[in-house]
């Protein structure tokens, strides 16, 4: 028995159900509830595809599309904009083992670590970490950062508090070296959310692109190569297909049939028996039979 995908109601084998396009079934009563959509205000068909929002409402597809769209268009702007936030350097970049306070400028291609200064120029620029090189970014607790990260690439002589969490933004630098600077302060969280997606952002633009296709024949060559394909299909011999042996019994018995309704003689019965038991006799001289019984005399 097959459920409700709405209000859980068991339905019998011979009850109305109406296939969804998502998985399940909804009963006949279900199917007449009117749903509405929250973007355009539409009537929503219940077999029809829709999208059920966390907050309860519904969505058509149409809707749905229309903001996806805006979505990325808000995301790209997103990445293209720059921001600034101060975080605290605890360590983990080789050669600046100094803990100090640092502004991190996210930029449209790279992350520009630099010392804080009031006006931007007069900030010196302590290293970058392009998108495309970050392998992770994420918060982390100290004791996870010191049992891996930090151990790992050494130079980590500060002690991190059990309580806090850090963010860890693993890299490769321009020699080729990993490096996992660790930061900390009230914006990791927004530092974050604004690093994440211009790291995907560049991670899909690294991916490799797929040529194009080959050109197309011109007609005239397409035209001679079905022909050829064609010459060469009709060269190849067909395979008949086999057909089953037939047993001497079974042709005896429809002879013997067909002499019983009188479609064939008694002679004419004899003979095709002869064939099929390969006993016929070289003897041609004409053998006399009884026109009412059809025996030989």
């Amino acid at each position: 028995m097959a459920a409700c995908k709405d209000c859980g109601k068991q339905l019998g084998a011979f009850e109305k159900k109406y296939p969804m396009k998502e998985g399940g079934v909804i009963c006949a009563a279900c199917r007449q509830k009117p749903r509405v959509c929250s973007g355009c205000g539409g009537q929503i068909d219940r077999l029809a595809k829709h999208r059920v929002l966390n907050d309860g409402s519904f969505l058509c597809n149409a809707c749905y599309e229309e903001r996806k769209k805006k979505q990325a268009q808000k995301q790209v702007q997103v990445t293209q904009r720059e921001e600034d936030f101060s975080a605290g350097y605890k360590g983990g970049f080789a050669g600046i083992a100094k803990q100090q306070v640092i502004n991190m400028n996210i930029g449209a291609t790279q992350v520009t670590v630099q010392t804080t200064a009031f006006l931007a120029p007069n900030r010196r620029v302590l290293w970058t970490i392009p998108y495309d090189k970050i392998k992770d970014i994420r918060i982390d607790t100290a004791e996870n950062i010191t049992a891996t990260r930090l151990l790992l690439t050494g130079v980590f002589a500060f002690a991190l508090k059990k309580k806090h969490r850090y963010l860890v933004i693993p890299f490769e630098d321009e020699q080729g070296m990993m490096q996992s600077p660790v930061f900390e302060g009230i914006f990791v969280n927004k530092i974050l959310e604004a690093v994440y997606p211009r790291v995907g952002a560049a991670r899909a633009r690294a991916q490799p692109v797929e040529q194009p296709r080959a050109q197309a024949q011109p007609v005239e060559q397409q035209v001679q190569t079905q022909a050829s394909t064609i010459d060469v299909a009709r060269a190849q011999p067909v395979e008949q297909p086999q057909q089953p042996p037939v047993s001497v019994f079974d042709e005896l018995a429809k002879l013997a049939a067909l002499r019983d309704q009188g479609i064939v003689t008694e002679q004419e019965f004899q003979e095709q028996k002869a064939k099929l038991l390969g006993t016929e006799t070289t003897d041609q001289s004409p053998k006399r039979f009884d026109p009412q019984t059809g025996r030989p005399l």
